[in-house]
Order: C-alpha cells, then structure tokens, then sequence
C-alpha cells in the first residue's frame, strides 16, 4: 500500500507482478498472480487496461512472447458467453470444437475448471437458479432428475444406476461429475481430479504450442509455452518424441537430423536435473528423446552411458575414475553450494581420492564440473 487511505502504486503492482513472474520463471499467468500475488487480477485490468499492458510495464515481452498464441482471459470470457448464445444452454466441453475461437486447452491454462469459467463468464446464473427451475439442458435435467428421486445429491454411482447418462458422459461434456452436479444446482464443491486429464487434452495443448512457435517442441519449449507437466506427458504416451509424433505426425528435432550429440546432450542434461545416473523411466520422464532411440543409436543402455561419460552407478566407489565429474556434479547441486576441499576429505573420502587421481585436487576437480555445466547449458 502507498498511503494510508490504501492507494496502491504503479510501483508496487509492477514490483508485485516481477515477483511473480521470478518465481514462475516466466511471464506470469492470471493464475499465476492469483496463486501467488499479493494483488488480484482485475486490480491491474483496473490499472493497466489488461495483462498484457500490465506485463509490458514490469518488463516482460508480452506482445513477442505471446505472437499467435496467447489469448487473454477477457478474449476467452467473451467467447464463452457467444458459445452459451450458440448452444442456447449451459456450454459444454465438447460444443467448443464447433462454436468456439480457441482450444479447449487454451480455457484450462486460464482457468481452474469449468464452473469457474462459466461462473465468472456469468452465463451459470442465465440458465440455472436452483435445481428445482426449468433447464432447456437434458444431460443436467438428467442430475436433477436423479436427485429428486433418491432424495439427496447424486454421487457417480447413482448417476450410473438411475440415470439416462453414466458418470463418463458428464466427464467428457463438463470435466468432473462434481462440476456436472454443481451446474445442475446442487451445493457441491466443484473440482477437477487431475488424473481426468485426457489424452486429447494433452495431445491438443502440444498442437497449440506447436501452432504458436511453429514447428514441434522440445521439452523446454513445451515448458515454456504449455499447460501440463511433461512427465505427465511422456508417462501417457511412452516418451516426449512419442507424445509429440502422435500431436503432431512429427518429432522435435526442429528439421534437423537427429545426431549422437544431441542425444548425449539430452542425457547429460537429465543426469545433471536429477543428480544421478539416469534410468529408463528417467528418460521417459525428462529427456527429449525416447529410450529405443538411445539403443538405436548406441546398442545398448550401458554403452550409452559409457560414450556420455555418465556413471551406470550412483556410488563412487563403483565408478570409473575418468566419470568422477558426474558425482562432483550431483554434490553440487544437491548441497547447492561449492565445499571446502577439507569437508570433502572428511564426509566424502572416496570422492575425495577420486578426485586427486584424476584431476590433482578438489579445486580442479570443481571447475571441471562447472565447465561441464555449462557445456551442457550452452
């Protein structure tokens, strides 16, 4: 606050948004302000005009960021409401495809669920005010239906045994039967367990990056520009290059032949994020490239960690001297800053020794690590 009457300055909102934006490491969402900034959205709409003028004051590229991908929350807002004109009822998930500007994926990166959306669009109160009114709507008519006859709130099973639809139809139109039942007038919280995330929600959220940048992403660049963890991603369909082949019928080489490099890069880069020596789920999880490429390219996972210089094992003393780097590295990391050469000797006397083998002493042993780093980060 900026006075006593509680003004609140440009100064502090732009500090606010910076804030936020430092801890999402990237332009910040209007869920991002909402989960972690002291101010509300509409506050800098008040302000600022909207997110994207507000971003461009704290500093942020908004408009180039953004170029054919980004839509804001007022964009979205208002086309919900042309679709609830279109569909003269509650709109559902599945009226998007025909009636909408944008992907479904665009509304979930926004908004926590669908009630939200259709509760601050203001079209929820339009059609329903109370389980007992008239709805023009015969999926939820179908809840109230249900629930005037077993005398309480509907629960998935009662749906499927009472009812003229089964609980997955209400998944697929309004994401959770909590969110069906809620719009249908009952007081229940409406939520969105994260494990209803579809395939096709996930596959679409990898085509809308790919329109906005232009060619298939990497993992980075999903991270960026995407809604969903990549290894939410990568578990479902097998790899990350499965994921965005299936999306898109192409890989995230960006057109270039995919080299032994860019591999051991991939690999490198793994290790470095988990601190330690990666496995097949590893990859799976985190890495760019699938792990039959890996065996396509270098016969075998072992022999694939040996040409990375990349420790199979976890525990120095089973390690090569010549891969002693990558032990240095996971220590660094994990204690996240650089120990005396004398703490080493005493909590790590292995290592300690490993290190003087190959390198003379802990000093060297340290920037070679660093080099490495930064090697891969380049």
């Amino acid at each position: 606050m900026d006075d006593k009457d509680g003004y609140i300055s440009t100064e502090v909102l732009i500090e606010d948004l910076q804030r936020v934006g430092d801890i999402v490491r990237r332009p910040p969402k209007t869920k991002d302000i909402t989960k972690y900034g002291n101010f509300s959205y509409t506050t800098y709409k008040s302000r600022f005009g909207g997110i994207v003028e507000a971003l461009s004051e704290a500093g942020y590229n908004a408009s180039d960021r953004f170029t054919g991908g980004w839509v804001s929350r007022d964009d979205l807002l208002s086309d919900i409401k042309s679709v609830a004109d279109s569909v003269d009822r509650l709109p559902r998930v599945t009226d998007l495809e025909e009636n909408s500007e944008y992907r479904y994926s665009k509304y979930r990166s926004e908004f926590d669920h669908w009630y939200d959306l259709l509760d601050e669009a203001g079209v929820k109160g339009k059609f329903v005010e109370n389980r007992h009114g008239h709805l023009d709507d015969k999926l939820l008519t179908n809840i109230q239906n249900v629930g005037n006859k077993i005398g309480r709130i509907p629960t998935t099973t009662d749906l499927n045994e009472y009812g003229d639809y089964t609980a997955s139809v209400y998944v697929r139109n309004y994401e959770s039967v909590s969110i069906a039942v809620a719009l249908a007038g009952f007081d229940v919280e409406p939520e969105i367990p994260t494990r209803q995330i579809s395939d096709g929600e996930l596959l679409s959220s990898i085509s809308g990056v790919t329109d906005c940048i232009n060619h298939p992403p990497t993992t980075t660049e999903y991270n960026e520009h995407g809604d969903h963890a990549i290894a939410t991603i990568s578990q479902r369909f097998g790899s990350w290059t499965n994921a965005v082949h299936t999306a898109t019928g192409e890989v995230p080489t960006n057109n270039r032949i995919l080299t032994d490099q860019d591999l051991i890069t991939d690999l490198r880069s793994v290790s470095a994020q988990l601190m330690k020596s990666p496995q097949t789920q590893d990859i799976i999880d985190y890495g760019e490239h699938s792990y039959n490429t890996y065996i396509e390219h270098f016969g075998s996972w072992e022999n694939t960690l040996d040409i990375a210089d990349i420790p199979a094992s976890n525990d120095p003393e089973d390690t090569d001297v010549r891969a002693i780097t990558w032990h240095v590295i996971w220590l660094l990391n994990y204690i996240g800053d650089i120990p005396r050469a004398e703490e080493i000797e005493d909590h790590h006397p292995v290592m300690y020794k490993q290190c003087c083998e190959q390198y003379d002493d802990w000093e060297s042993a340290v920037t070679a690590a660093q080099r490495t780093v930064s090697n891969i980060l380049d």
